[in-house]
């Protein structure tokens, strides 16, 4: 028995499945869309850190709440959005 708060997390979770198709001849990948050939690099993020003519604070969020993303670079961003650096 879940309880209501799981329930809704539940059924977004289900939505977001709904169009995942998986592939049994296929590897599974991380893919950083900013630069898919190299993939996540930290050089690779600091243009998107220092470029003022896009908003970027969607993005960042994004990229601080990634499991993949590592410590130092989440604690990084956390100090350049609250000007502490």
């Amino acid at each position: 028995m879940l309880f209501a708060w799981e329930e809704e997390m539940l059924w977004k979770c289900c939505v977001i499945l709904l169009n995942v198709v998986l592939y049994v001849d296929v590897v599974d990948t991380w893919k950083w869309y900013l630069d898919p050939s190299k993939g996540y690099i930290i050089c690779g993020v600091y243009p998107l850190l220092t470029t003022e003519d896009q908003p970027i604070h969607s993005t960042l969020s994004d990229l601080m709440s990634h499991k993949q993303v590592p410590l130092k670079v989440i604690l990084f961003v956390w100090r350049l959005l609250r000007k502490r650096i």
